[in-house]
């Protein structure tokens, strides 16, 4: 229920760090987009008969949807910032985080079209030698030798494109 600018920039610097520390250097691609809209969290448990206590919670709502259909419409690994989370952001805060290398504007690859969006900078200041072998490899690691699929390859080349388009925001 936090809205605040300082969180929606916790936001930002905690979903950067998670899909670099994560995704990129422990070789799990994924693909996300941030949303604001209504979400509920249902926390349920009980206790056995032996007296050991089970958890299951339950989190759901229309953001929850938004967020989960726009990441699957993507083509590449990577996160972006829907228009519904930068709503209320004011565009100096926008800016800043522009500046400072945290978003990025791109034109991100969806099954259906190419669109600008506001995008994490997964590779930003942190690169750590990320090249386009090794994101290759973090793709076909989880094949067991054997090739990718179509939609697979064209994510990845999809996501390599990427990694070239922010190492040269760097070196500019």
């Amino acid at each position: 229920n936090d809205t605040s600018i300082s969180s929606f920039i916790q936001l930002i610097d905690t979903a950067s760090q998670f899909l670099h520390s994560c995704c990129v250097l422990r070789t799990f691609p994924v693909r996300g987009c941030i949303v604001k809209g209504s979400i509920h969290y249902y926390p349920y448990s009980f206790k056995g008969p032996a007296g050991a206590v089970f958890s299951n919670s339950s989190l759901y709502g229309r953001a929850l949807i938004n967020a989960y259909t726009k990441a699957e419409n993507q083509d590449w690994f990577g996160c972006y910032i829907d228009k519904s989370a930068l709503s209320e952001i004011d565009k100096d805060v926008i800016q800043d985080l522009i500046t400072d290398n945290q978003i990025i504007e791109y034109d991100i690859p969806f099954k259906d079209t190419t669109r600008n969006e506001l995008v994490l900078f997964l590779f930003g200041k942190k690169m750590n030698n990320i090249d386009a072998t090794g994101i290759r490899e973090t793709f076909t690691q989880h094949m067991n030798g054997k090739p990718l699929p179509k939609s697979v390859e064209l994510k990845l080349e999809n996501t390599i494109k990427f990694l070239e388009f922010t190492k040269n925001l760097v070196k500019a």
